[in-house]
């Protein structure tokens, strides 16, 4: 089965809340239950919440990624880094 890969653009994350836009708007568009906190970011991760299967190997590709961490708090880009490194099931990209 061939890797999914979800697009995540750093232009869009101007704020915590513009990433969790971002997040959700790529990731789970049709689950309105998204949390908006690292727990959250990791459950979605991990998938069955509309655009991959639990468990299903994916990759994440964050385009714009000096954008984001020029935006968002050190200690928040640097938690969500380590959300996205430790997710089992995630390749990730940063460009």
């Amino acid at each position: 089965m061939a890797v999914k890969e979800f697009v995540l653009d750093g232009s869009n994350m101007v704020s915590v809340d513009g990433f969790y836009d971002e997040v959700q708007r790529v990731l789970c568009p049709d689950f309105s239950g998204f949390g908006r906190n690292l727990d959250a970011l990791n459950d979605i991760l991990r998938g069955g919440f509309g655009t991959f299967e639990y468990g299903d190997q994916i990759r994440i590709r964050i385009v714009n990624v000096h954008k984001m961490r020029m935006n968002l708090e050190a200690s928040f880009f640097r938690h969500v880094m380590e959300v996205l490194e430790e997710s089992e099931n995630v390749e990730l990209s940063l460009e």
